[in-house]
């Protein structure tokens, strides 16, 4: 399963990036979370910008819908983007 790691800047997707879970299904995302913010530096340092600040929504966004998104105030530092969004990308 990977992870795909898109910024938007005015309405326009500007770059993106993939980072690699070793998971199978997205059923066993929960049990993962350490998997998860490792991929989530990994999506960041390849991106160039700050780790978001993750909070429980984000988890339950991206355990629910697959998707999760992170606006400039999820971020400790200002950034020059208006969306950071992540979704999920099942192996088949």
């Amino acid at each position: 399963m990977r992870l795909w790691g898109m910024l938007y800047k005015d309405g326009q997707r500007v770059t993106d990036a993939l980072a690699s879970l070793d998971v199978r299904k997205k059923t066993e995302l929960r049990r993962h979370e350490e998997l998860i913010m490792s991929a989530l530096t990994d999506l960041s340092h390849e991106l160039d910008i700050e780790r978001p600040v993750l909070v429980k929504k984000h988890l339950n966004d991206l355990f629910t819908y697959g998707r999760v998104v992170f606006r400039p105030q999820d971020f400790l530092e200002s950034v020059d983007f208006d969306r950071f969004i992540i979704e999920v990308i099942a192996d088949e």
